[in-house]
């Protein structure tokens, strides 16, 4: 017997010696010895190596049967020590997941079985191979194996690229036979008795397992024992990088989701119960891994039968849902029409990055959906046009395009010929046309026609179905799923909904290799966080003995950016094409025979000579990678990209897949997708540092080479974070300052030889067009110049200087943009922008100087601009500084400068208007005076402190007081609080009414309560706070209401989110007003605010003191008095009183706020609070709305900079009600 292997022996001495342990160690460590290896390690002296008492119940012919996924699943034979009382590399070379090349990290890490009973400070995870043991785990860490991190030679995203690709084969691997498996056992996720609560991940978890979730209606069998296939991968990472001590370090999660069931798996087990229309795969991270980079263009009718059925209603889901698939290496605008273009949120493409996302949130809730009739070709060719134009600005994936056609009307218009010129233009731009008629009375013709003759899919939505129309446009990314098959994972960045946590995952999809050797049939998609391997703070600031220490970080966002942005060709014929449209339905088949439709459904389509590939490592002459070619015709290059005709020729003969030259086979020779991946070998080299880019980052930072500047690009330690282009509130379908839009505007004074004749040639006007388009990277089309004398205001006297001013007017997207533009404009030297002019005017006799760029203001000799013509003796001209015509919104926040010089009545030309470069300090102060807006250094969320009084103001103007108040003397100076019992019933409904059963970090330790119950309601009666509130109210209107010929602010119903959830019909909030009517066109309005009973208590009696701001959780937005629209996020801060009449109640303040213009922010922290702060002290906002609820799925937090804004009126107290009461 000594002969037999070391495993087998230990099997055997241990059935022969089974009473005495003592002797069959012995007996082990003997045959260690005869055959010279040394005594393996038996685990931690913490957690021992299991002896396993039961594995002679498993072996079979001596070896251990191991049964995967169900008791009628796959069995393989191991070897009989597999796991069994030493540490080893136990699942080396074994099936099914060890055997490839690119098998996981852990099939060489050691590990042993263990009793998680026996095991301290040690991580353990549940086997699902022999799920009648209820005690078998095993253990990595026993064993010494160190994770990644730790491992300063394993590389970080190599690993987990490697534990992507092999959780991809094996799910691909075992799908068809476990699709026909049973008897699979994995835990649901909601309703986790297993789970314990851990307060650093927020939650109830069970780290030992995973769990899983079905839609309710589906089969859950088979999903459960695909949930087990990946669960068991999901497991062994864990086990091999989550130690015990990383419970409480860092959140990652391993998650997958099948596409035809929606069921989802999920590691760690955590007792969580999905909303009631949650579906996995309508999230970004789902669409991400199943396809590649994209631009989408959302063309939406908005007419005014729109408005029938709720239409309108169905199409704002749909496009908010679509928008919600895609990420931030995705491009995308929306296009509303009806006679004409209704709106446009930009004229060129923008980057899905979480902000520009949630942006077009709130730009679409602004709209007007239902008004006008119907013009398709206007729709369709501006949709073409903002694809041309931002292929010439470089604002695009350099990928797949698609245009998502929605109408519920007919254009009686639209001929054949615009039938060919849409044709034309979707092939001129390789894009694909998705149409969808909605509605009963929809025309059907045109649309499907739309689809079929542009490579698209025709879907019909009649008004029964007309709710299932968000399901129907986000299935949009299967087309492209299906034409392509991704090799390489996707990466996106995200908030953790329970902590918060930004997280990074790579995705991957998978395939069902086995059914078509022709088409890629998708699974479903599966999901790792970096932070399953180091958390992104150790990463970004790595310890000394790691590795490349300082650059780690750089390197990985370069690697995952470069990663997820590679294109992926979409290879489908007509045949593929039919067989998508006929799993729609037959009405979206584009063949007039529908028997032969049928047919085809079940027949093989051609498939792509597998051989034809693109050289992986060839660059263009103008420094792009092969990929880069797809959607674009290379054998155009030189025409339309400007290529020698030798760069061409060698892009089409390098990039033969990537440019559609392979050949097809009409019988596919292959039998299955398997082994037709090409991978990614070398992820070390950035595009950035190489050749081009485009587009930001996963960082949502500018494209940038890690340690060193690339020929196109920044080093990475340069670049700060990209500025989103934001949607405006208003069309943009104009340009210039007419169209709603912000606007750049500035001045350059030149010298010029013969200035008259320069003034009068329009190539003069032409190059100065030109130099500026080339200074913003704009299209010439958003530049307006004015060339005109220059004269100098010196001594209340314009007196000639033979000069020229160039003023110009640059339309931005967004105010955001216009900033970046201002910036970009105010750093441009003299010297630089004589070159630029030059290079513009080579073709003239001109030779220009640009002697400034930009008066400052409040110079004693200031610049202006009059006509050509005007007598040199003419009256002083106004001059605006800082606006154009209309009050133009400039720099972020919108600070506005006006300084005006009296105009002489009997001028008789009109002046053009110069608009020099002034600094923003200077615009600042020559701003309207506004209160300040406290820079106190503290933080808060919500001020909790007892304050000193405030002083009422110098206002003779004294407001009557709520009739239900019992002091009625408006000129009496008195503070009370009156017990109001009336109101308990009221304010129960709004705490129940606005409740949410979301935690945030601010909640420090324990669950969120089932329930807040009402003890007792007192009203705060204080003349003084009122008057202040009722001052600063007027003030507000004055800038913004009737009192000032407007219409008032922008209503909060009309941004993302709508009322304030206070005073929704179902809150009943409108009761609380009954004693003082609310202006709702100031956005008066009700909200919560948080503290100690003893604190409200001073707060009725002082009043809110922004000067204490920093008093509570932290400062996201700067000073001033936070607020919430729910009670459950005001309960986060509010505190139990100690001691006194109070004891153990908690404190909410119900508070009248009046927030007038809103801005909106999605994100938080010290970065913005200089944005905030410009804002406000401008006068363009008067309060701030935190929408975390957009960013994260938390909430909505309102903050008034002014302490007046607010009157303290109602103080309630409470109890928390736990869900075990």
């Amino acid at each position: 017997r000594i002969k037999q292997t070391n495993g087998e022996m230990r099997v055997l001495f241990r059935q022969a010696m089974k009473p005495n342990p003592a002797k069959l160690l012995l007996a082990l460590l003997t045959v260690g010895a005869l055959d010279g290896s040394v005594a393996q390690s038996t685990g931690s002296d913490s957690c021992p190596c299991l002896e396993w008492a039961d594995i002679s119940d498993y072996l079979e012919n001596g070896q251990l049967k191991v049964k995967l996924y169900g008791s009628s699943g796959i069995a393989y034979n191991y070897p009989q020590d597999y796991g069994h009382m030493f540490c080893s590399a136990h699942d080396k070379g074994l099936e099914p997941f060890c055997t490839e090349s690119d098998a996981p990290s852990w099939c060489q890490s050691s590990w042993c079985w263990v009793d998680k009973d026996k095991c301290k400070g040690v991580a353990a995870i549940k086997s699902s191979w022999f799920p009648s043991e209820q005690n078998l785990y095993l253990s990595y860490e026993t064993c010494g194996s160190s994770d990644t991190f730790s491992n300063s030679d394993r590389d970080i995203t190599a690993t987990l690229v490697n534990y992507l690709v092999s959780a991809k084969n094996n799910i691909e691997n075992i799908f068809a036979r476990v699709q026909k498996a049973s008897g699979c056992q994995v835990e649901e996720v909601c309703g986790c008795s297993s789970c314990t609560y851990d307060s650093f991940w927020q939650q109830a978890v069970n780290f030992a397992d995973v769990g899983t979730w079905s839609p309710s209606g589906t089969d859950f069998a088979p999903a459960q024992c695909v949930s087990q296939a990946v669960g068991e991968t999901y497991r062994k990472v864990a086990a091999s990088e989550f130690s015990e001590d990383a419970h409480s370090q860092r959140v990652g999660y391993q998650y997958s989701a099948l596409h035809d069931s929606g069921s989802y798996t999920q590691w760690p087990l955590a007792n969580w119960c999905p909303a009631e229309d949650f579906d996995p795969r309508l999230r970004p991270w789902y669409a991400a891994g199943a396809t590649g980079p994209k631009d989408v263009v959302i063309v939406v009718d908005v007419s005014l039968s729109m408005n029938q059925e709720e239409r309108h209603t169905m199409a704002k889901a749909a496009t908010e849902a679509v928008l919600d698939t895609l990420t931030w290496r995705d491009f995308a605008t929306i296009i509303l029409f009806n006679h004409d273009i209704q709106a446009t949120y930009s004229e060129k493409l923008v980057p899905v990055t979480n902000q520009n996302r949630a942006d077009m949130h709130i730009w679409i809730d602004k709209q007007d959906w239902t008004t006008g009739g119907t013009a398709f070709a206007t729709a369709l060719t501006k949709a073409f046009d903002i694809i041309a134009t931002s292929v010439d600005l470089a604002a695009t994936s350099t990928c797949q395009r698609a245009i998502m056609f929605l109408t519920d009307g007919d254009d009686q218009n639209f001929a054949q010929q615009d039938y060919d010129e849409v044709q034309n233009l979707a092939n001129d731009w390789n894009t694909v046309i998705f149409t969808y008629a909605l509605g009963d009375g929809a025309g059907q013709k045109r649309t499907k026609q739309l689809a079929c003759e542009n490579r698209g899919i025709f879907y019909n939505v009649p008004d029964s179905a007309s709710k299932s129309l968000p399901d129907v446009m986000t299935r949009y990314y299967t087309y492209f799923a299906a034409g392509q098959q991704a090799c390489n994972p996707s990466f996106v960045r995200y908030a953790d909904s329970i902590t918060s946590e930004i997280l990074y995952a790579g995705c991957m999809p998978v395939y069902d290799v086995e059914s078509s050797a022709s088409t890629s049939e998708l699974v479903g998609v599966s999901c790792m966080d970096v932070s399953m391997l180091a958390s992104v703070e150790d990463l970004q600031n790595p310890p000394a003995w790691r590795a490349s220490a300082g650059s780690d970080w750089e390197q990985m966002v370069c690697e995952m950016s470069d990663i997820s942005k590679e294109c992926r060709p979409v290879e489908v014929t007509d045949c593929h094409l039919e067989q998508l449209r006929a799993e729609v339905g037959e009405e979206s088949v584009c063949s007039s025979d529908i028997s032969a439709a049928r047919k085809l459904a079940t027949t093989e389509c051609p498939c792509r000579d597998r051989d034809c590939q693109d050289d992986s490592s060839f660059l263009d002459e103008q420094g792009y990678k092969c990929w880069s070619w797809i959607g674009d015709d290379c054998s155009k290059a030189t025409e339309r990209f400007s290529y020698s005709a030798k760069g061409q020729q060698a892009v089409m003969t390098n990039c033969q897949r990537s440019c559609g030259l392979c050949k097809w086979h009409d019988q596919c020779p292959y039998s299955s997708l398997i082994d037709t991946c090409e991978r990614r070998e070398d992820l070390s080299q950035c595009q950035a540092c190489v050749g081009k880019v485009s587009g930001v980052g996963i960082d949502e930072k500018q494209m940038c080479c890690p340690g060193q500047e690339g020929p196109n690009a920044p080093k990475c330690s340069d670049v700060t974070t990209t500025p989103k282009p934001a949607a405006d509130t208003g069309s943009s379908s104009d340009t210039g300052s007419s169209s709603g839009l912000p606007t750049v505007t500035g001045s350059m004074r030149i010298s010029v030889s013969n200035p008259v004749a320069f003034l009068n040639d329009a190539a003069s006007s032409t190059a100065a067009k030109a130099m500026l388009a080339d200074r913003t990277n704009l299209a010439t089309s958003k530049i307006q110049v004015t060339l005109s004398l220059a004269r100098r205001l010196s001594q209340r006297r314009l007196q000639s200087t033979g000069e020229v001013l160039v003023s110009y007017v640059i339309t931005a997207v967004s105010t955001t943009q216009a900033s970046v533009l201002e910036d970009r404009m105010a750093t441009w030297t003299p010297e630089a922008a004589t070159v630029a002019f030059n290079n513009q005017l080579s073709s003239t006799s001109y030779e220009v100087t640009v002697q400034t760029l930009g008066e400052e203001s409040g110079s004693e000799e200031q610049w202006v601009a009059t006509a050509a013509t005007e007598d040199e003796e003419g009256a002083p001209m106004g001059v605006i500084l800082g606006a154009a015509a209309g009050g133009v919104l400039l720099l972020v926040g919108g600070v506005l400068a006006y300084c005006f010089m009296k105009k002489n009545r009997s001028t008789t030309k009109s002046a053009v208007t110069a608009v020099p470069h002034a600094k923003k300090e200077d615009l600042r102060q020559a701003a309207e005076p506004q209160q300040p807006f406290t820079n106190n250094s503290e933080k808060e969320f919500e001020s909790n402190m007892v304050v000193a009084p405030m002083p009422i103001g110098s206002s003779s103007v004294v407001e009557p007081l709520p009739t239900n108040w019992i002091n009625q003397d408006p000129n009496a100076d008195f503070f009370t609080i009156e017990p109001a019992p009336d109101m308990e019933a009221v304010v129960q409904k709004m705490l129940d009414a606005t409740f949410k059963d979301i935690k945030t970090r601010d909640r420090k330790g324990g669950a969120v309560p089932k329930k807040l119950q009402v003890m007792m309601v007192n009203r705060v009666e204080n003349n003084k706070v009122w008057q202040q509130f009722c001052g600063e109210r007027r003030r507000i209107d004055a800038r913004r209401g009737r009192s000032a010929g407007l219409r008032g602010a922008t209503l909060l119903a009309k941004l993302r989110g709508g009322d304030a959830m206070t005073m929704l019909p179902e809150s009943g909030g409108l009761a609380v007003a009954a004693g003082a009517p609310l202006n709702p066109t100031l956005n008066e309005t009700y909200l919560w605010h948080g503290t100690s009973p003893g604190a409200a208590m001073s707060i009725g009696e002082t009043g809110f003191d922004v000067g204490r701001s920093g008093s509570g959780a932290g400062m996201m937005y700067g000073p001033g008095v936070y607020l919430a629209e729910c009670s459950s996020k005001s309960d986060e801060y509010a505190q139990d009183d100690k001691s006194g009449l109070h004891k153990g109640l908690y404190s909410l303040i119900l508070c009248r706020v009046v927030l007038g213009e809103l801005l909106t922010l999605t994100t938080g922290g010290d970065s913005v609070h200089a944005v905030v702060k410009a804002a406000i002290d401008g006068g363009s906002f008067d309060s701030v709305l935190g929408d975390r609820e957009a960013s994260v799925g938390t909430y909505r937090e309102f903050i008034a900079p002014k302490s007046a804004q607010v009157v303290p009126e109602y103080i309630v107290l409470y109890r928390r009600m736990l869900h075990t009461e």
